[in-house]
């Protein structure tokens, strides 16, 4: 990478962003580092010189974990569908399975992962590009030399006393670069995913209870279209509430959640298999097999029936205690915050 004034930047180890929409990656000069934002094309720098750089401090997170949990439910139930099914679901089963595998081996050979903070005097800046601690710490190792040449190498005595004893916002002066993993102080967190996840878990049993009387394809694509956003905020919230203040009861309640939409998912599949194979002639058409399911009451259908149960009370069992515990959590707050 070249810049205005001709000078020959070179790559740092990590990168985070999303295709080609949004991406942060580091760049080092001869006597400052450059973070480059990249947003639809659109670049936004900040430089850091290396005089200016009071510590630059890694914690661990606990994000890569749940992504790994998160994956390996998901390779586990595409593996077990394409054991049990045949033709061509099964040629599309085992491909999502092998995606999956691929994805999770991916995720956990690029090592656990962490948030990075750059400190000067004046403010504290996140470094997203080091989201990874083996990263972190190869970016560390290559950025003390620069930082020793230009400020001098601190001595481990006057490390200890001078550096380690003082908070992030200090003001310290001039300090060498840090690699330092340390337990991260919990982040607040509001609740609003976790929220967002409870009421739509209940209001898909409200989809569902009229189609013990009523059959109609509307209630399936409603019914449908929620349990796809419920999926979606159960994976938010998980992330989210890693190494937050939600309580260790919402956080429970949460994966159960998880534990509880995956095997709903997974009856799901298994019963548009055994209507597909009770009717071969809509079975390679998506959408007529979707209406077929919408016809079918649960009170023909003991298959149905007991998914629709599971549903249902599951759905209530996790998203009324939910909701009162999350409402709970937010008076507290409100409460300590006041006084």
């Amino acid at each position: 990478m070249k810049h205005n004034n001709k000078e020959n930047y070179k790559r740092l180890p990590g990168k985070s962003g999303f295709i080609f929409i949004y991406s942060s990656k580091l760049w080092m000069g001869s006597d400052h580092l450059l973070l480059v934002h990249s947003v639809a094309g659109m670049e936004k720098y900040n430089r850091f010189y290396y005089r200016d750089i009071q510590s630059i401090i890694t914690s661990y997170t606990i994000t890569g974990k749940i992504w790994n949990v998160i994956l390996g439910i998901l390779f586990g139930i595409f593996f077990l569908l394409a054991a049990t099914t045949e033709g061509a679901w099964s040629g599309f089963n085992t491909v999502m399975a092998v995606g999956f595998f691929l994805w999770l081996t991916l995720h956990v050979l690029r090592g656990p992962t962490c948030n990075t903070f750059l400190q000067t005097a004046i403010h504290t800046k996140k470094l997203s590009s080091l989201n990874r601690a083996q990263n972190a710490k190869k970016t560390m190792d290559r950025l003390k030399n620069m930082i020793e040449k230009t400020q001098g190498k601190l001595s481990p005595e006057v490390f200890k006393e001078n550096v380690l004893k003082q908070p992030m916002d200090s003001g310290l002066g001039r300090t060498a670069s840090v690699y330092t993993p340390v337990k991260k102080k919990p982040r607040h967190e509001t609740g609003k995913i976790h929220a967002l996840l409870f009421t739509l878990l209940i209001a898909d049993a409200f989809f569902i209870i009229p189609t013990f009387y009523v059959t109609h394809v509307s209630f399936t694509i409603f019914s449908t279209i929620i349990s796809l956003s419920a999926i979606i905020m159960v994976i938010i919230a998980l992330v989210k509430q890693a190494g937050s203040t939600i309580p260790g009861a919402i956080q429970k309640i949460t994966w159960t959640a998880m534990a509880f939409i995956c095997i709903a998912l997974i009856l799901s599949y298994g019963l548009s298999f055994s209507l597909a194979f009770e009717n071969v002639g809509v079975a390679y058409n998506q959408w007529e097999l979707f209406k077929k399911v919408s016809q079918i009451s649960p009170l023909d259908n003991a298959f149905m029936m007991g998914l629709h149960i599971y549903s249902i009370c599951g759905s209530f069992l996790i998203g009324i205690p939910g909701l009162i515990l999350l409402k709970n959590y937010r008076q507290n707050k409100r409460r300590s915050s006041v006084e």
